[in-house]
């Protein structure tokens, strides 16, 4: 956890009014340095450290495996994609620009959607149904990423991502982005991506 919050100090995550601190028999959690008004800000996370599509896109290895496709494959391809196979490929990644971040996730999570059938058949039958449908998507998601990027091994990867995506995505509006990104290094999308509700996703520490 040190070595996180170092690279977070040096990107200028300012914890001036909180910490990081390790809590008896619950995990790490984010403590307050002082009195906190209703409404005041926290803390700031930069944007060039938050996992962003356009960052994504400029991925080598996403850039690569999407150049490979066919053109019918890759007009297939939205952002949740992407970002699946972004997080899946670079899990264990020591040399990655966000280690220091994936290290510090869960490694293991509790989706229902992943829990044993003796598990499931206790909940309501509405909501095994709707288990059952999104881990359909998952599935179908999962086949369509190896697909893309035949890496062997991708499944445990590949779930990793989308549990920590799915508990972790915020909503970071790519227009105000726009407005403060520098003129030079403003993103364009790529006409062959799909539109898709994930597409202003972003992860951040």
């Amino acid at each position: 956890m040190d070595k996180f919050i170092k690279w977070g100090d040096k990107f200028g995550v300012d914890f001036s009014k909180t910490e990081i601190k390790k809590l008896e028999n619950q995990g790490y959690g984010l403590i307050a340095r002082k009195d906190i008004h209703y409404g005041e800000q926290l803390f700031a996370i930069p944007e060039e450290i938050i996992v962003s599509l356009d960052k994504v896109l400029r991925d080598e290895i996403i850039e690569d495996s999407v150049k490979n496709c066919s053109d019918a494959l890759r007009e297939r391809i939205d952002s949740l994609d992407l970002f699946l196979l972004f997080l899946a490929l670079h899990r264990f990644d020591k040399e990655f620009f966000w280690s220091e971040y994936f290290k510090n996730l869960p490694q293991e999570y509790g989706l229902p959607i992943f829990w044993d059938e003796k598990y499931k058949c206790c909940l309501p039958k509405a909501f095994q149904k709707l288990l059952l449908a999104e881990r359909g998507l998952f599935e179908k998601r999962l086949i369509f990423a190896k697909e893309i990027c035949p890496f062997e091994n991708l499944d445990e990867d590949f779930k990793w991502a989308w549990s920590a995506f799915f508990t972790r995505n915020v909503k970071v509006s790519h227009a105000e982005y726009l407005k403060r990104a520098n003129t030079e290094n403003v993103w364009k999308r790529p006409s062959w991506l799909r539109e898709s509700d994930y597409d202003d996703s972003g992860l951040g520490p």
